[in-house]
């Protein structure tokens, strides 16, 4: 069983949506622009993918695709149409513990390898072969089944998880394995020849028809039973584009000529230790780029300067991402952008106003003699002077920037 953590692996794991904070966010809001980013759309939920040893996160819109075991087949189409606006999180053997898809993907293991040797036994076997004269869709090549762990008691950590459905290919063939509502389905299909890199089908497992107890843990706190289902209906459903939700944007276009450089924290690499990759955002007029580049696992203030440069000379590793007018809602970036531009008018008055101050500054000083010296600094170079300003940001920023 554990030669299943050797092959090829494909991973999602979808988090439930954080109502609380939905209704927190909406009772602060005044404006309908503010109620279109983040979290505010109820159907907006957080993510993990794994696709083979690269692991991503980030939020994804589902829209009017109910999170249910019957949709299986459309939300991971839904998630894999949306993955460009996923972030790099790590490697798939370094995870952190103290994530929050640490444990929940640990107990997929665990539910993977319990069924392997359950399954694999020579019990099952015989179980299998016996039950077969009595209900023929068991050897039958063309009937379709899954197979079905039921949990006891939920661990506290899975309570978090809507869905968590992965495929690994090994030794010709592909293990679907699925947790949904306290249960864990497994399918097993033919993976001999040529395989796309990244199949996002997944069967409808909603409805079934007769079934076969094989396995029961009577003294498992955890564990329940194994059940063999037969599928009733279709086992592979057609999606297309017209059965993905439209995906959500928000307008931050401009009249003004811009060009922004959001450049992320930086994620822990194999040694835990800081990256030096990071994931960036180059906004260039109503033209948005996104990607990953290597610069320092550090930055600070006084980095700036050779920061950007660096960011640009790396500009052919980013793809485009948008424009302007169209940012989606559950990108990382959109309510940095969104708070950025809300603030942006504010500051160019308060720079504006602040003529009457200096002046001021300048009259009084001057009293002092000292009145010269700090105009030769102001009418100087002013590269040599520049505004600081003390930000209170709303709680949607402070969750995208921690």
């Amino acid at each position: 069983a554990k030669a299943m953590n050797d092959g090829y692996n494909q991973t999602y794991v979808i988090l439930k949506c954080n109502n609380n904070i939905n209704k927190k966010l909406d009772s602060t809001t005044d404006n309908n622009q503010d109620k279109n980013i983040n979290h505010l759309d109820n159907n907006i939920h957080d993510v993990f993918f794994r696709c083979g040893n690269w692991c991503y996160l980030g939020q994804i819109q589902f829209g009017h695709v109910v999170i249910s075991l019957g949709n299986i087949p459309i939300i991971i189409p839904t998630l894999q149409k949306q993955q460009g606006y996923l972030r790099y999180f790590c490697n798939s053997k370094t995870i952190p513990i103290e994530s929050i898809y640490s444990k929940p993907l640990q107990f997929l293991n665990n539910a993977l390898d319990l069924f392997v040797n359950e399954t694999t036994s020579l019990y099952i076997e015989s179980e299998l072969k016996r039950m077969s004269k009595v209900f023929t869709w068991i050897d039958d090549d063309n009937s379709h089944t899954y197979f079905e762990l039921t949990i006891n008691e939920l661990p506290d950590y899975m309570e978090l998880i809507d869905v968590l459905a992965s495929k690994t290919y090994i030794d010709g063939l592909i293990v679907i394995s699925i947790y949904y509502d306290h249960s864990f389905y497994f399918i097993i299909q033919n993976g001999e020849g040529e395989q796309p890199l990244l199949d996002v089908r997944f069967p409808d497992i909603s409805s079934h028809g007769q079934g076969v107890l094989l396995s029961v843990f009577s003294n498992d706190k955890i564990w329940g039973k194994i059940t063999l289902w037969h599928i009733l209906g279709p086992n592979k459903i057609k999606i297309t584009n017209n059965d993905l939700p439209k995906l959500k944007t928000i307008n931050l276009s401009s009249n003004d000529y811009q060009q922004t450089y959001c450049i992320m924290k930086s994620t822990l690499s194999k040694n835990n230790e800081p990256s030096i990759h990071r994931d960036v955002l180059f906004r260039f007029g109503s033209w948005c780029y996104s990607g990953r580049v290597q610069l320092v696992s550090t930055i600070t203030l006084s980095d700036i300067p050779f920061v950007i440069p660096a960011l640009r000379l790396q500009q052919s590793r980013l793809e485009f991402l948008c424009d302007a007018s169209q940012i989606p809602t559950n990108s990382s970036y959109s309510p940095i952008l969104h708070y950025i531009q809300t603030i942006t008018p504010i500051i160019e008055s308060q720079i504006i106003n602040s003529e009457d101050s200096l002046v001021d500054l300048i009259n009084r000083l001057s009293k002092l003699d000292i009145g010269d010296s700090i105009t030769n600094w102001l009418e100087g170079d002013p590269s040599n002077s520049f505004f600081e300003f003390k930000l209170s940001p709303d709680y949607i920023f402070k969750e995208a920037i921690k």
